[in-house]
């Protein structure tokens, strides 16, 4: 029976291949302020396949239905393969920063189940890729493995295979039940039975129910990572000078796909100042600034170069007060800013190049609505920083 599986399997993939599925960077963003900043790591239904865009995809599913849950906003990164295996989503997970985010969602097990592989391999494989992520993040950080829904006839699916697949899934999901059980960072959260093991079956109505699912098992680990401070995000320079050079965007002219943006910022939220900028080993240049005569400073001791090592709203309520930065010739000339509010621009790589900011020559406070309005800005800008190099 077995090469008879393998055979099928082979063409379902074919087949699986020409189906749609998002292009562009594999995330997906929901509104608000300080966001949960979630890794998706599988394949299955992480893989997208059946929509158009990772905002329909699981990705997008599952950051709408944490924001509505959290009350902040969500970022969910995607790294999928369609032939991820438990040992493959090792070898991924040794190329992801942990740092850089606050949990992670693990949806493997299919490429096993397909393929009725070993059950003492799966164990072991498992065992490895918990250990490997929880000796790389901190205490905080919590792991999530979802397990696998039944095959179902139908769709491609013969049904005396649906019966040999879905007997495998019940036992790849004991076990990893059985190895989550001991570990106080990571959860295993069961599927809805309903929801099909064949991706070919896939809708943004399925992608939601998945969501649905996992959401409400992340709540509580989330809000504790949400009250511990996050530490500021590392920088490799020489990897975020590279993707500052990629973009191609230093000492350009003024674009006004970025202009709308500074100018909507600045009557939005009632500022002197907004600009977007971008840092390269000495300076702060601007691409584009509303209100704003001078638009280039010096890197060191800049709002923006803070910024740019958080991965949430930065705000200074009065920069003359704060040591970091009252001796900066955009606060210490006479007309100098008081306030400012910065999110982070990021490369397609994921580095730290540059921020969308607002400031003013005014005290003042930023709210938790101005924040997410302020990060749903500066996500727009970012889309339009990529869409350049297409």
């Amino acid at each position: 029976m077995r090469p008879l599986i393998r055979l099928w399997l082979i063409a379902m993939i074919r087949g699986v291949r020409r189906a749609p599925r998002p292009e562009g960077h594999s995330a997906a963003h929901a509104p608000g302020a300080n966001p949960d900043r979630v890794l998706l790591l599988g394949n299955g239904p992480a893989l997208g396949f059946g929509v158009l865009t990772w905002d329909l995809s699981l990705a997008g599913h599952l950051g709408r239905r944490l924001a509505t849950l959290t009350g902040r906003g969500a970022d969910v990164e995607v790294v999928a393969r369609l032939r991820m295996s438990a040992a493959a989503a090792l070898d991924a997970a040794r190329g992801i920063r942990f740092s850089c985010h606050d949990s992670l969602v693990i949806t493997i097990g299919m490429n096993e189940a397909m393929s009725l592989s070993s059950l003492g391999r799966w164990r072991k494989d498992l065992i490895a890729l918990l250990d490997y992520v929880e000796s790389e993040s901190t205490s905080e950080f919590h792991t999530f493995v979802v397990a696998n829904a039944p095959a179902r006839a139908g769709g491609g699916v013969p049904r005396v295979f649906a019966a040999l697949i879905s007997r495998h899934i019940g036992r790849l999901n004991d076990i990893a039940a059985d190895v989550l059980s001991t570990r106080s960072r990571a959860t295993f959260v069961a599927a809805a039975p309903e929801l099909a093991v064949n991706l070919n079956l896939y809708s943004s109505a399925s992608y939601d129910r998945w969501a649905a699912a996992i959401a409400p098992s992340m709540t509580s680990a989330l809000w504790h990572a949400s009250g511990v401070a996050r530490p500021p995000a590392p920088i490799d320079e020489r990897a975020r000078q590279t993707a500052l050079d990629a973009l191609d965007i230093l000492d350009t002219p003024a674009d006004e796909r970025f202009d709308k943006f500074t100018a909507l910022a600045r009557n939005l939220f009632g500022v002197s100042g907004a600009a977007i900028t971008f840092l390269d080993s000495e300076r702060l240049w601007m691409k584009s600034a509303a209100g704003i005569v001078r638009t280039e400073f010096p890197r060191q001791a800049s709002f923006c170069d803070t910024t740019i090592r958080q991965s949430n709203v930065f705000v200074v309520e009065d920069a003359r007060l704060d040591a970091r930065f009252n001796t900066h010739p955009s606060v210490a000339e006479p007309d100098g800013f008081r306030f400012y509010a910065g999110y982070p621009l990021l490369s397609p790589e994921g580095e730290h190049v540059g921020a969308f900011c607002i400031s003013d020559r005014r005290v003042r406070r930023l709210s938790a609505r101005e924040a997410g309005l302020l990060r749903d800005l500066a996500l727009r800008v970012q889309e339009q920083l990529w869409a350049r190099m297409r």
